[in-house]
């Protein structure tokens, strides 16, 4: 019986601290409206291997299609490194429809590039955490 009591208290306890969390979180998600920046819409970005390509003209031809394509907020193809690096908004298009398109305008099968990931700093991730935790429980525009 007596077990019982104390495990219906830590229960109660864990229950409030549980909602005073919460709380805290609402608040501190609304006490300020977002930052205009905050407030734009996510974009990504994605890279593509370039090195089936030989000529400069296929270059800014690829560069053009890019620049005038749905979605995207810009492009950089550069013919020195043979890589086609493109921002886009991930709602109106997606990195496989780009790979098409940039494959299609080319001529030749295009490969996304991959980079070698290193370990990064952990602050990044715990500030992206509660950024996309504030984004979620704010209320205000």
């Amino acid at each position: 019986m007596k077990k019982k009591n104390r495990l219906k208290k830590w229960g109660k306890a864990l229950l409030i601290l549980t909602g005073i969390t919460f709380v805290s979180l609402f608040t501190w998600a609304n006490w300020n409206a977002p930052t205009i920046t905050e407030r734009l819409p996510k974009i990504e970005m994605s890279s593509f291997d370039l090195s089936n390509v030989n000529d400069a003209a296929t270059y800014n031809k690829v560069n053009t299609a890019m620049q005038e394509t749905a979605g995207v907020t810009a492009c950089s193809v550069n013919p020195v490194s043979q890589m086609a690096t493109v921002t886009f908004h991930p709602t109106e298009t997606s990195k496989e429809e780009l790979q098409s398109d940039i494959s299609r305008v080319a001529g030749t099968a295009v490969d996304f590039k991959h980079f070698e990931t290193k370990a990064g700093c952990p602050m990044k991730a715990t500030s992206e955490f509660f950024g996309k935790l504030k984004q979620s429980l704010c209320l205000r525009d």
